[in-house]
């Protein structure tokens, strides 16, 4: 993982450019890794190469301040999302869509609330300055938020020195700070990322939003909202009054005494991959269970784990929209979990997440297991898969056998679906990804994460 990100720029004399700012602002832009060159491209006219594009660094100041809180909260969109929907989601996380006359490299930014993924696409026009392109590069968001944040202070501090004191981007930087420096309004700004709108933009929202965290928990209200957006139906965000009656009405009791307790918080958090995180706890839990790791997890021991009657999974006439554990707001029970999969080996999936989820120590209500690809979510998928069938023992079984009737016989005696160990296969690279083609969903910027979707509903 790169852990280093510049976005800088080499001012160049251009008197002719008006308006003022942005001719303060003009010379040539460069973003750049540790060790990946983003902008990199050959200049036509001169057929000269180039650190990157020359343009106005005024209105990328002014595109990264106004489009922060997106690039910072929101991950990419699903794979099936309309036109609108993409569009939308090219200009709040593509600097192509910058425009104001300059020909932008088509980077893409996008975050999943720790981790943030760029990747930089050649030109394929021929455009005047044709971009190299360059491999997807995966940052800690905080390294981005550091990048962001030196790059558009050095451009106020340009305009500062030319007078220019009173410029649009003066405007919009002051005003993000006052909101990030403002608990309740940061809050709302990340939920409305989250859900795939602008500053303001959510006004379905209206006041609810507050009683919903307070009950839920804030992070978990923000998976419902990323959960929402990554389906394509953001104005449905579940409410905690929904989540309640679903609890209510579909879920099954928890003895929160039976199960296992969270463990202390990884600091890991925002600085290595999610799917390490999940993969560690997985480990740790069956050494602290003592489940050997070629033994498959029965569904009474991971009853007990979970602190739920083993009817919970094998139960179908019972399902939600969603699957989640809920504790301390239901009417029933103390604590319930609802499954969103009728069929056995999807909800024992969902309840290991859970588990995971509850072992990460977040500070909530409810723990979510959602179709999404938030951080959170790409490590319960990483815990449950580690935990139910660990790779290890799964490549062992299979020895010089690849074939499709082993990986069969391998998730029945793990007790998962096929496709779960073919995922694993895949994520591990064990086996070729085209093997997988047509069954396993990645979303585009989730390439590299090691998690792909395993719900079996």
């Amino acid at each position: 993982m790169q852990r280093k990100l510049v976005i800088s720029l080499s001012h160049v004399d251009s008197s002719d450019i008006e308006p003022k700012e942005e001719r303060a602002g003009f010379g040539m832009v460069k973003l750049e890794t540790e060790d990946v060159l983003l902008t990199g491209g050959i200049d036509q006219h001169t057929n000269q190469q180039r650190g990157g594009p020359l343009v106005s660094g005024y209105h990328l100041a002014e595109w990264l301040a106004w489009n922060w809180w997106r690039l910072r909260w929101e991950w990419w969109h699903h794979e099936n999302a309309s036109n609108d929907v993409v569009d939308e989601w090219d200009f709040s996380h593509r600097l192509s869509t910058i425009g104001e006359g300059y020909e932008w490299p088509n980077i893409a930014i996008a975050s999943d609330g720790f981790m943030t993924g760029i990747t930089s696409y050649p030109s394929i026009d021929h455009a005047s300055f044709r971009y190299f392109g360059a491999p997807m590069t995966l940052i800690p968001a905080s390294i981005l938020e550091a990048a962001v944040e030196d790059f558009v202070s050095k451009v106020m501090d340009e305009l500062n020195a030319k007078g220019l004191c009173e410029t649009n981007l003066h405007r919009l930087w002051s005003e993000l700070q006052t909101e990030r420096q403002d608990p309740e309004t940061a809050s709302l700004r990340r939920l409305e990322a989250r859900l795939g709108y602008d500053p303001n933009e959510a006004s379905h929202l209206g006041d609810g939003w507050r009683d919903d965290a307070a009950q839920l928990g804030g992070d978990s209200l923000e998976e419902l909202a990323a959960d929402a957006a990554y389906q394509g139906k953001p104005t449905e965000m579940m409410s905690a009054s929904q989540i309640t009656e679903m609890a209510d009405s579909c879920g099954f009791e928890v003895s929160s005494q039976d199960s296992i307790a969270p463990w202390e918080r990884s600091s890991e958090w925002g600085n290595v991959e999610a799917w390490r995180i999940g993969e560690k706890y997985a480990h740790e839990l069956r050494m602290e269970a003592r489940i050997d790791v070629g033994d498959p997890v029965s569904n009474e021991r991971l009853a007990e784990i979970a602190g739920v009657s083993r009817n919970a999974i094998s139960a179908s006439d019972r399902i939600g929209d969603i699957s989640f554990f809920l504790e301390g707001v239901t009417r029933k029970s103390d604590a319930r979990v609802v499954f969103r999969s009728k069929w056995e080996y999807g909800r024992r999936f969902a309840l290991a997440r859970i588990v995971g989820d509850r072992l990460f120590a977040w500070e909530d209500n409810m723990f979510p297991a959602t179709r999404s690809y938030t951080c959170r979510q790409q490590a319960q998928r990483a815990f449950a898969a580690e935990f139910l069938s660990p790779f290890e023992a799964v490549s062992d079984m299979l020895g010089a056998d690849d074939s499709e009737d082993r990986q069969n016989e391998i998730a029945e005696h793990y007790q998962v679906s096929p496709i779960a160990v073919k995922t694993i296969l895949v994520n591990k690279g064990r086996i070729s990804r085209d093997d997988i083609s047509g069954i396993v969903h990645r979303p585009h910027f989730a390439d590299h994460l090691e998690t792909t979707s395993m719900e079996f509903s």
